[in-house]
């Protein structure tokens, strides 16, 4: 399953529309991504069972790599994420194959205290069977401002 997707996400870019109009799937899309902030931070997770899929690849800001159950599980118990804010969002849809990328500011607990990080994230989300899950999750951290 891998390799198809990885082609498919390599290809995705010759095929887009760069036009600034957000097609209905592109909103549908984005309220998804929505929907997955607010289940994140209230740490449903039945909301991110149904809304991630089942061979979801979720890479953190540091390089960590989960599946979707190592990453519904460490929520409240080894990371708690207290704020997710996104900004300068962008949906691209082609088929059954969307990409949305954003600048994402996250506020979190983890290891006994709270950390802020500033990130670029890239999601990958593919319709099966009439509905759209998260496949991959990237984020990269942005350099911090020098004082």
């Amino acid at each position: 399953m891998a390799a198809p997707l990885l082609a498919g996400v390599l290809a995705f870019p010759l095929s887009l529309d760069a036009g600034p109009a957000v097609s209905a799937a592109g909103k549908q899309v984005l309220a998804i991504n929505a929907a997955l902030v607010t289940a994140v931070l209230k740490q449903d997770a039945a909301a991110l069972q149904d809304l991630m899929a089942d061979d979801l690849l979720y890479v953190h800001g540091d390089g960590q790599v989960r599946g979707k159950q190592a990453f519904i599980e460490q929520l409240g118990t080894h990371l708690t994420y207290k704020s997710i804010e996104l900004s300068d969002e962008t949906v691209r849809v082609d088929g059954n194959l969307a990409v949305v990328s954003a600048k994402a500011a996250f506020l979190v607990f983890e290891h006994g205290g709270n950390a802020s990080t500033q990130t670029r994230i890239t999601r990958v989300f593919v319709k099966n069977r009439g509905r759209w899950r998260l496949t991959l999750h990237q984020a990269t951290r942005l350099p911090q401002p020098k004082n």
